[in-house]
């Protein structure tokens, strides 16, 4: 199976088994919301400084992002162990083969190394 064949088979794989724009569509809403709240809330506690209030608020949704992100890599990861090998090792293939496409250097880092975190993306 050629390079460009696994990446379409792989997009088509994750576009068909989760709602990709629609998760990252509710990820941003509630990081945006996480925002709002927390400035309004800031507000609400007499807080006027606007620099101080939105400082805050980004770091909070900073942090709420990346919190919702680590929740939907675990949705997807744990839906993904019900999967048959062959859908792993098809994982496995076109990572490598995107890794390769793209040059990305890995002087330093072990073939093996790559495989293996490839193969932990895919369980």
């Amino acid at each position: 199976m050629n390079p460009d064949r696994k990446k379409k088979k792989l997009k088509r794989y994750l576009m068909k088994r989760f709602f990709i724009r629609f998760h990252m569509s509710l990820i941003l809403i509630c990081t945006f919301l996480a925002g709002m709240t927390v400035s309004s809330l800031l507000l609400f506690l007499d807080v006027s400084d606007m620099l101080i209030r939105y400082v805050l608020a980004v770091i909070i949704c900073y942090f709420c992002f990346f919190g919702l992100m680590r929740l939907w890599l675990e949705y997807i990861t744990s839906s993904n162990r019900d999967e048959s090998l062959e859908t792993a090792e098809e994982v496995n293939d076109a990572v490598n083969d995107t890794i390769d496409t793209f040059c990305v250097d890995t002087d330093g880092v072990s073939e093996e190394a790559i495989t293996s975190a490839a193969e932990g993306i895919s369980d």
